[in-house]
C-alpha cells in the first residue's frame, strides 16, 4: 500500500507541471511545451521543466523575483494538490487501473476548478477532454455502464443549461456562464445519471458555505459576481467519485 501510495504522489509529481503550464499560459494563449510557468507581469520564467513544487516554494516565496510581482498563489498549489490527488487515488484503490481513472478525473477536474476560480472561465476543450476520458475509459473497463453515462451526459447540460437561459431570461443578466453546463454534462459522462442530484446539492451546499465564511471576514461576494459553480461542482464531484467507486 505504501508504495502504491509513492507511486501515486510521483505520478501526480508529473502530472503538477503540465497542470500548471497549461493554467498560467491559458488565459495567454502562452502554453509552453517545457511546461513553463512565466509571471503574468514581466514574462520571466517562474518554473521551468519538472521542478519540484516545494522546492519552487522556497525560491519564490510569493513573489517574482525579477519584477517582484505576487505570485499566484494557485501556481504551487496547484503542483501540490496534483501530488495529493495521486497518493490518494493509489492509496483509495487496490486495483491500480481504477487508481489511474480517479487520478487522471482529479488532474482534470483541479485544472478546470483553478481556472473557473480564477478567470471564470471553463474551456470548452478542457470539458471535452473530461468527457471523453470519462466515456473512453467505460468503454474499455465498464461498457454495460456508457448508456447511463451517456444519459448522464444529455441530462447534466440539458438541466443546466435550462437553468441558465431561464435565469438569464427571467432576471435579464447572466446567473450562470457558458461552461458550466457543458461541465456538469462532462461530469455526467464519469458518473451516469443518477449521481448529478447529489453533486448539484452538494456544490449548491458547499457555496453556501463558502458564502457564509467570506462574510465572516468581511469578504461577502458581490450578487453581480457570484462564486464560480464550475469550481464547486469540481471540488465536489472528485471525492463523490471515490466514494461511489469504493468496493
Amino acid at each position: 500500500m505504501e508504495l502504491n501510495i509513492l507511486i501515486g504522489a510521483g505520478l501526480g509529481a508529473l502530472a503538477g507541471p503540465v497542470l500548471t503550464g497549461i493554467y498560467a499560459g491559458w488565459p495567454t494563449g502562452e502554453i509552453s511545451p517545457q511546461n513553463a510557468v512565466k509571471c503574468r507581469s514581466c514574462k520571466s520564467v517562474l518554473r521551468s521543466g519538472w521542478s519540484a513544487p516545494l522546492l519552487w516554494l522556497l525560491r519564490h516565496p510569493g513573489r517574482c523575483q525579477a519584477c517582484g510581482v505576487r505570485i499566484d498563489p494557485l501556481l504551487p498549489g496547484i503542483e501540490l494538490l496534483a501530488v495529493a490527488i495521486g497518493a490518494i487515488a493509489a492509496g483509495w484503490f487496490a486495483d491500480p487501473v481504477t487508481a489511474i481513472a480517479a487520478a487522471l478525473l482529479g488532474w482534470q477536474l483541479l485544472l478546470l476548478a483553478a481556472l473557473d476560480l480564477t478567470c471564470r472561465w471553463l474551456p470548452n476543450s478542457l470539458n471535452l477532454m473530461l468527457a471523453a476520458t470519462g466515456l473512453g475509459l467505460a468503454a474499455v473497463l465498464e461498457p454495460y455502464a456508457l448508456p447511463d453515462l451517456l444519459l448522464g451526459l444529455v441530462a447534466g447540460y440539458v438541466s443546466l443549461e435550462g437553468v441558465r437561459r431561464g435565469y438569464r431570461r427571467l432576471r435579464g443578466r447572466e446567473g450562470l456562464g457558458g461552461g458550466d453546463p457543458k461541465l456538469f454534462a462532462a461530469i455526467g459522462c464519469w458518473f451516469g445519471w443518477q449521481w448529478l442530484p447529489w453533486i448539484m446539492v452538494l456544490a449548491a451546499l458547499g457555496g453556501l458555505v463558502a458564502v457564509v465564511a467570506l462574510t465572516l471576514v468581511g469578504r461577502r461576494p458581490h450578487a453581480a459576481a457570484p462564486l464560480p459553480l464550475g469550481t464547486m461542482l469540481a471540488v465536489t464531484a472528485w471525492p463523490l467519485w471515490l466514494i461511489s467507486h469504493a468496493n
